[in-house]
């Protein structure tokens, strides 16, 4: 199971040395994802809540599927229990 660190985890010893990592990289990819959004979906003009929604998972999921390898690669994600062979 892998997760990355939140809020939670600032009052565990153990995992707050992460932490600002974790709220960097997080804030890096909201700023992508709106930038996105915004530029490609055009959604700061756009009144159609779909239109804004739609626009909105896709940068998420594009932005998430696209950092996701990279940041495991580099063990930003931090493996919870036990790993599975």
């Amino acid at each position: 199971m892998t997760e990355i660190i939140d809020v939670k985890d600032l009052l565990d010893p153990v995992c707050i040395i992460y932490a600002p990592k974790t709220f960097i990289l997080k804030f890096c990819i909201g700023l992508i994802a709106g930038l996105i959004a915004h530029k490609v979906g055009k959604i700061s003009t756009s009144t159609d809540t779909k239109h804004v929604f739609k626009w909105t998972v896709i940068a998420a999921v594009i932005i998430y599927m696209a950092l996701r390898p990279a940041l495991k690669k580099a063990n930003l994600f931090l493996t919870i229990g036990k790993k599975e062979d």
